[in-house]
């Protein structure tokens, strides 16, 4: 069985947001970060600067650190050509494995290898690792089922 999907660096910008908004180590430090940021104003011992200063830096703190993540997440990305990210990917399910072949490069993820399928509305994970993740995004589909394939992934693992 067989897709062949299109990669954006949207597509990529996604898998970077999924992961940003479902990483328990980011949520810990975002947490930190909004107490130490809420907090921060404390230090002068002002009650009225607290309740006016703090509490927006507490609450408006996630919105700031994600779009910063996301703008560094970008700058990464444009270092290089990303010959092996962007572009057509046409994946094929194997009796061992997951086979990926794309212009410049050919891998194949053993099924053992793989650690979970996250789906949402529009994309699907297959984690590798804790950070790293083939995406399939079901509006860059070229050739195949989307659905069908995902699902038999699901089998295989």
């Amino acid at each position: 069985m067989n897709l062949k999907v299109n990669i954006k660096p949207q597509d990529v910008y996604d898998f970077n947001d999924y992961f940003f908004e479902n990483s328990d180590t980011i949520k810990k430090a975002l947490f930190k970060n909004q107490l130490i940021m809420g907090a921060s104003p404390l230090a002068g011992g002002i009650i009225v600067v607290f309740i006016l200063i703090s509490l927006p830096f507490y609450f408006l703190y996630p919105g700031y650190h994600k779009r910063k993540y996301r703008k560094e997440i970008k700058k990464l990305y444009s270092e290089g050509k990303n010959k092996g990210i962007y572009g057509e990917h046409e994946y094929t399910i194997e009796e061992d494995g997951l086979l990926e072949k794309t212009a410049v490069n050919e891998t194949k993820q053993n099924w053992n290898s793989i650690e979970k399928i996250v789906q949402d509305k529009e994309n699907t994970y297959v984690f590798i690792n804790s950070i790293q993740a083939h995406v399939f995004p079901k509006a860059s589909v070229i050739e195949g089922n989307y659905e069908s394939f995902v699902n038999e992934i699901k089998k295989k693992i």
